[in-house]
């Protein structure tokens, strides 16, 4: 209950507790914490752990001078808005120019308009507290949705024009046009944070001095210990801050009642506050893109060839046949709007069927040996049609292996191929090394043929690269040698010949800096190069190590 003190309102809390005979001191206006462990150490072991303590009490603490608290309660963000769907390309058309009049709409339809973000939310329950003992900041309102984002217009169709003249092509009324594109929604706005409508306050703060006394001992005197006084926040004003501001009563012993003594305003603390912020605006949404034009295709004729611009087969199912084939010549040009009836939605470019390219190979047999004896019989040959810009010509030599012989000419729009010579192609890239180094001969290489085809080439040649490898276990290039070998001439350099065995003597190039006795480890990169005579080159590599 408030009670008078000294003349002065207080606060009397009645507990009981058991205090020995022990009297408490004021020394130089304060009261000695000696006696209070005295009488103490009487007490139950049970509440020994408190001493410490002694009579500590809870408090209402102050707030930091830097502490800041928000008021209200945030708005919520916007919803984003719904973007728009695409629009429908259009369906391709196909159109005969037969002189009638004709309108044809393939155009592509629009997208759709993106709906708008929505607003963000006003903050809340915005009541700004009246001058409390801490810096405050409203809530901040909600972000606007950003708008949705617009369809793409749809393409229009593609349309191929058949015609016979030109004139029937003003009949036409055309739109393959692509269509709009759909608007973007618009951002929403943010909403109002909550506002301070207070800016500044200053908040005061008292303190208060306790005072205690044993209620089991007669004639027992108050007394106070000037570090149990407490400071809360306060008005300043004595009766309302003995209702409302006093410390918290401490709850320690049933055998001592307290009160507490109002000392009046210590201090004062200068606070401020600041509105909420306003939600951010929403994004506006993108625009959609237009479709596009359609391709249009204007035939000068009824129908479209069937191309055919390639046929392949065995030698021996193509030998002595006239193998035909069709190639349509296309070519693009600009002035589509001319052409068609002025009220026509199209693009100025078009795509014309120039002329349809017809040709024909036969491959004919003039070696002296059939296909069979020179095991070329299953090899597949063809031919297809290309085209040099706008003119068109036969290829042959693409799909023909290079190991066979043959001649060319052309007669009109029939190109003949006679094969003259030649052999399986797999008969090139056949060499291998004979290992002899168990015959302790490190200048001699010997490579074998297995392919067996010097004479039927121009040329073959060896190119010997050599490496040595000593203490240091790296490989160093040293030197290179090379061998040639005409089919009907003797070969340049130290080649002993064997029906299709070559054996290669090296000990010019390495006798300089190479003993047979000396150790090191020799390895050859041999490269075989051979030249048909069609001047294609075939090249093989072999690696060999002593």
């Amino acid at each position: 209950m408030v009670t008078i003190f000294n003349g002065e309102i207080g606060v009397t809390i009645n507990r009981i507790v058991s205090f020995p005979n022990h009297e408490m001191v004021r020394r130089n206006g304060y009261f000695s914490i000696p006696l209070f462990f005295n009488f103490y150490q009487s007490m139950n072991k049970t509440i020994t752990t408190l001493l410490s303590i002694s009579f500590l009490l809870l408090s209402n603490s102050i707030a930091s001078s830097q502490e800041v608290r928000r008021f209200g309660k945030p708005g919520n963000d916007g919803r984003n808005g719904i973007d728009g769907r695409n629009g429908r390309n259009n369906n391709d058309s196909k159109i005969i120019a037969d002189g009638n009049s004709q309108t044809i709409d393939i155009s592509g339809t629009n997208g759709e308009d993106a709906t708008d973000g929505e607003n963000g939310n006003n903050a809340f329950n915005c009541e700004q507290p009246q001058n409390p003992p801490y810096f405050l900041r409203g809530a901040n309102g909600g972000n606007g949705g950003s708008g949705g984002n617009g369809g793409n217009g749809g393409n229009g169709g593609n349309a191929t024009i058949f015609y016979t003249d030109t004139a029937n092509l003003k009949k036409i009324t055309l739109d393959n046009s692509g269509a709009k594109g759909g608007n973007g929604g618009r951002g929403g706005n943010g909403g109002n944070g909550c506002q301070i409508t207070i800016p500044h306050w200053q908040v005061k703060y008292c303190e208060w001095e306790l005072w205690l006394k044993r209620t089991d001992i007669a004639d027992s005197k108050w007394q106070n210990n000037p570090n149990d006084n407490k400071t809360t926040y306060c008005t300043g004003v004595q009766n309302i801050d003995a209702q409302s501001h006093t410390p918290p009563s401490p709850n320690l012993y049933s055998n001592v009642t307290y009160q507490w003594k109002y000392l009046g305003v210590t201090s004062t603390e200068n606070y401020s506050g600041e509105s909420g912020k306003s939600g951010q605006n929403g994004n506006n949404g993108s625009n959609g893109n237009n479709g596009k034009y359609g391709n249009v295709w204007l035939i000068p004729r009824m129908d479209i060839p069937t191309e055919n611009v390639s046929y392949s087969n065995s030698l021996a199912n193509l030998i002595g046949k006239k193998i035909d084939l069709t190639k349509n010549i296309w070519v693009n040009r600009q002035g589509l709007q001319s052409l068609l009836n002025p009220n026509s939605r199209v693009p100025n470019n078009y795509t014309y069927l120039l002329s349809t390219a017809n040709l024909s190979y036969r491959i004919l047999w003039t070696a002296k040996q059939t296909p069979t004896q020179l095991e070329i019989n299953n090899i597949e040959l063809g031919g297809e049609i290309v085209l040099d810009g706008t003119t068109p010509k036969m290829s042959l030599e693409a799909n023909i292996p290079g190991t066979i012989e043959y001649q060319t000419k052309t007669e009109g729009n029939i190109t003949t191929l006679r094969i003259t010579g030649g052999f399986e192609p797999s008969r090139v890239e056949s060499y291998q090394v004979i290992d002899n180094n168990a015959e302790k001969k490190p200048y001699e290489l010997i490579l074998i043929d297995n392919g067996k085809v010097r004479e039927l080439l121009t040329n073959t040649k060896f190119s010997i690269t050599t490496f040595i490898k000593q203490n240091d276990g790296i490989y160093q290039e040293r030197d290179t040698v090379v061998f040639n070998l005409p089919p009907d001439k003797f070969p340049t350099g130290s080649v002993t010949v064997n029906n299709y065995q070559y054996t290669l003597n090296l000990g010019k190039d390495l006798f300089p800096w190479l003993k047979a006795d000396s150790g090191y480890q020799l390895k050859h990169l041999i490269t075989i190069t051979q030249t048909t005579k069609r001047g294609v080159i075939y090249q093989q590599e072999i690696e060999y190590e002593r």
